[in-house]
């Protein structure tokens, strides 16, 4: 299960850093970046109603059906440069 929750409660009752908060939780900081931003972009503020536990948390921040699908979220692949096979070759025999 996600640490929504926890991740908005250290960023703005204890005004944690990215990396701090990601610590504290053990999760990356990319992933405090989003739930932040997700949470941002859900109008979730803090403190949260005292009726909502992780499970509404996290039907708000990430409903269903409203997840970005892999292929919009990865990085673009760089291309790669042809290799020569001779110098291979060469060291091979």
């Amino acid at each position: 299960m996600r640490k929504l929750r926890e991740v908005l409660r250290l960023r703005f009752e204890l005004k944690l850093g990215y990396q701090q908060i990601g610590r504290s939780c053990s999760i990356g900081v990319s992933t405090v970046h989003k739930y932040l931003k997700r949470a941002e972009a859900a109008g979730v503020t803090w403190p949260l109603p005292e009726d909502w536990d992780e499970a509404r948390v996290d039907a708000v921040v990430f409903p269903p059906g409203k997840q970005p699908s892999r292929s919009t979220t990865r990085r673009a692949r760089r291309p790669t440069s042809p290799r020569s096979t001779s110098s291979c070759a060469a060291a091979s025999t």
